[in-house]
């Protein structure tokens, strides 16, 4: 008998750290859409992996393009390059 209700209750809170996960994930998402940019003084482009080929990895790619379209808009005169992955 307590096995059986030992299971139940890891069930339960797997059950639900899986759900505290997909709505923290959905939050993450909803923000990352609904932010809108402002001016500033400088664009931070943080890193992200590149290939051994000296490809950007998509991440990356997607981040150059963003950066490259803000500076373009005017949002910034300069931008920083981070390191990354």
């Amino acid at each position: 008998m307590g096995l059986r209700w030992f299971m139940r209750i890891m069930l339960f809170i797997s059950v639900a750290c899986i759900i505290l996960l997909i709505t923290i994930l959905i939050k993450v998402y909803n923000q990352g859409k609904e932010a809108t940019p402002e001016k500033s003084d400088v664009i931070l482009l943080l890193g992200c992996k590149v290939r051994d080929e000296g490809v950007p990895s998509l991440l990356l790619e997607y981040r150059l393009e963003r950066a490259l379209e803000l500076y373009n808009q005017g949002y910034a005169n300069y931008c920083k390059w981070g390191p990354g992955g």
